[in-house]
């Protein structure tokens, strides 16, 4: 992942602060102003949907026709696919529009002022707007400025039954426009970001279905590659390592109970006992730590049978059912809510594989065999005692949460990476948008940038 930060390594060098700027030019003086959206796009038009149940419309079509979700997935590629696609019959009469390479795309119903530009011919619904042939400005930068500008865009929105942005309202609402040359820098600047960001995400994809696959694997034919037996689990009838037992939740721990079960608001404390709840249990991972609940020392002392220890498993009951983490140290003698504490005989399991297990897709699909309920499902303590799983020797059990945690911390590492590189760029649109920070002429343009 350090090539990704050695890439942007040079940025800083490549912007100077606006208050070196010789005498008292200002960005105007330098040639920035600010423009109409109406004014800079020759082409400013919605698009529509061909009425449903028309074969003429829908059968055979090869045209992607975008909606708001498939401009969302491909917003860091380019526009050029969907899952649906019209016809040309469509575009002939008028039910739809297309929209050639280089068009920026902008959602304004729904989600507003989310953006992308068009790669391929597409068409679209009327939630998303197009904007082509822009006058003296570079789409690229176009396209960022408006990213910049989401928030304001959006606070002009009309309340119907779905929240909206007016195609005059767009029209009329500015955007910095610098001349072309800095366009084009700043452009380059935040596009190389862009592609480091695209390149975490690939990695963090990658690995997080190497570790899918392998868990899977590991939980079904263990380390070593013995000689399977077929077990029954439940519902189900598996393939395991010979040498693998069937044990049942309780035969494994010394102790499967709730959390505290009532209303504990009154009790809560800044700066008192971390309190933890279903949103902050997630697979191997105890999250949202940034919202999480104190309790006062007062509640904790009444409420010592639902305290939490290190090496103790967290168990969700209701809604994301069956997901489970360890208590790490930080947590240790912490306090919590609505979730299943189960405490293990460690001579017999090592509570990070059985939290693996908890998570994988095996696991998550025997959880789901046990749970209750019809419109909320719900986990119950009684059932997760008699919860059964493969048991591998001691040992193995060890070695296959080892690795497992190695995927895991890579993944872990990759993420924060993506956070800081999306926190420089939030910083660097913050910066080159407003003239605060200016490009320096030494900036490489790129291709991609003078292209589209």
């Amino acid at each position: 992942m350090m090539s990704n930060q050695a890439s942007l390594g040079d940025i800083s060098d490549s912007v100077e602060s606006s208050s070196s700027l010789d005498g008292e030019e200002t960005k105007e003086t330098e040639g920035w102003t600010s423009e109409k959206i109406g004014d800079i796009f020759d082409g400013i038009k919605s698009g529509g949907t061909p009425k449903r149940g028309k074969d003429k419309y829908w059968e055979g079509g090869d045209i992607p026709f975008v909606k708001i979700e498939d401009l969302n997935r491909q917003q860091g590629d380019g526009i050029s696919d969907a899952k649906e696609y019209t016809t040309q019959q469509a575009i002939e009469d008028g039910k739809t529009r297309i929209y050639d390479p280089g068009t920026i795309l902008l959602t304004i119903y729904g989600t507003l002022g989310e953006t992308g530009i068009v790669t391929a011919p597409v068409s679209t619904n009327q939630g998303i707007i197009g904007l082509w042939d822009p006058k003296d400005t570079n789409i690229q930068f176009a396209r960022y400025a408006l990213d910049f500008e989401q928030d304001r865009l959006a606070s002009k929105k009309r309340e119907t039954t779905q929240a909206n942005i007016g195609k005059n309202i767009l029209k009329l609402h500015e955007i910095p426009h610098p001349p072309k040359s800095e366009q084009r820098r700043i452009a380059s600047v935040l596009y190389n970001v862009d592609q480091a960001i695209s390149k975490t995400e690939e990695i963090i994809e990658q690995t997080q279905r190497v570790k899918k696959g392998l868990m899977q694997d590991l939980m079904n034919e263990g380390i070593d590659g013995r000689e399977l037996k077929e077990v029954r689990i439940g519902p189900k009838t598996f393939e395991l390592p010979e040498n693998w037992e069937k044990k049942q939740m309780l035969e494994v721990s010394t102790e499967i109970r709730n959390g505290f079960v009532g209303t504990a608001t009154p009790y809560y404390e800044e700066g008192g006992i971390p309190y933890l709840q279903s949103f902050n249990v997630r697979p191997n991972k105890i999250d949202s730590e940034d919202e999480m609940v104190e309790i006062s020392e007062e509640f904790h002392e009444d409420n010592q049978d639902t305290r939490i220890y290190e090496g103790n498993m967290l168990t969700v009951q209701s809604g994301h059912i069956g997901e489970s983490a360890i208590v790490p140290e930080r947590y240790d003698n912490a306090n919590c809510h609505a979730l299943i504490i189960t405490r293990f005989d460690e001579k017999e399991v090592y509570p990070e594989y059985v939290a693996y297990f908890m998570n994988s897709e095996i696991g998550r699909s025997l959880i789901k065999s046990v749970s209750v309920g019809t419109t909320v499902k719900h986990l119950n303590t009684s059932d997760l005692r008699k919860f059964e799983m493969p048991i591998p020797p001691l040992k193995e059990q060890k070695r296959i949460a080892e690795i497992l945690s190695t995927y895991e911390n890579q993944i872990r590492t990759y993420k924060e990476e993506k956070e800081q590189l999306q926190s420089l760029k939030k910083g660097l649109m913050q910066d080159l948008l407003t003239g605060s920070v200016r490009t320096s002429e030494g900036v490489e343009v790129l291709d991609e940038v003078v292209e589209v």
